[in-house]
């Protein structure tokens, strides 16, 4: 999985990879830490956790809730 700019690209093992426009994300959910950097020039490695009752992505490394649309970059 992937990030960049307004854009999540996945490639599933079933399939070749594909676009979806981060607008159209309800949740993500990771097993490992991606280097994730957010809108505001922020960066680090977190777990996505899913989202909370907001609609707001859980990072977890130290919990931060962001929205999926301050998401700029991610990478493994």
């Amino acid at each position: 999985m992937a990030v960049w700019d307004d854009e999540v690209r996945i490639e599933p093992a079933y399939a070749d990879e594909f676009g979806i426009d981060m607008s159209e994300v309800a949740s993500i959910e990771t097993d490992k830490e991606l280097d994730v950097e957010l809108e505001d020039g922020r960066e680090g490695n977190f777990i996505f956790a899913g989202t909370n009752e907001e609609g707001n992505a859980i990072l977890k490394s130290e919990e931060l809730l962001v929205s999926y649309m301050e998401i700029r970059k991610v990478a493994d």
